[in-house]
């Protein structure tokens, strides 16, 4: 067995309950190598390091696609991070339960972020209410139709008919907390 399996393998092992419990999450952490595992204590590790290593594989792909595109987007992995926490809290916002959101609703977030204000519509705010978390990237960056597109695309979003989720539920779980 190689080194970094067993280091992979003793990181498993010394966490209390089980840090992978879903075969997409297994899949994930298959992708991960080196001191990436060794640094690995939590399950919130687990999941950033995931998060990290897709979007930065999604990166090459963009690059590529861009070339053949010609589209000139600035799309960091900070600000896809960025549009994809503000789907997890709008996911939430809508219960507990939510998995996921009308396609339209998640567009419109992006684009005009400031409408999530519960000033401005009756129900479902995602908004923040306290004032400090207004000037977040993650909060009142406006995105273009491009970038919403690229998201569809390039990160870990999925749309179904006219819903979008993220490939698993738990990056909703994940991503609000961060």
């Amino acid at each position: 067995m190689s080194a970094q399996s067993e280091r992979a393998k003793r990181t498993i092992a010394s966490a209390r309950s089980p840090l992978i419990s879903t075969p997409l999450l297994m899949h994930f952490c298959s992708l991960l190598r080196g001191k990436t595992l060794e640094n690995i204590r939590t399950l919130s590790d687990l999941y950033k390091q995931v998060v990290k290593h897709h979007l930065e594989r999604e990166d090459l792909q963009r690059a590529s696609y861009d070339k053949h595109t010609e589209l000139t987007v600035s799309f960091s992995t900070e600000r896809i991070l960025s549009a994809m926490m503000r789907l997890a809290v709008l996911i939430q916002s809508k219960s507990a339960s939510s998995v996921a959101v009308n396609t339209e609703e998640f567009k419109g977030s992006l684009l005009s972020p400031e409408n999530g204000n519960p000033e401005n519509v009756l129900e479902g705010a995602w908004w923040p209410k306290h004032k400090f978390w207004h000037q977040a990237s993650w909060v009142s960056e406006k995105y273009t139709e491009k970038v919403f597109n690229l998201l569809k695309e390039f990160s870990l979003v999925q749309c179904d008919g006219d819903q979008v989720r993220f490939m698993h539920d738990s990056f909703v779980y994940y991503l609000t907390a961060r």
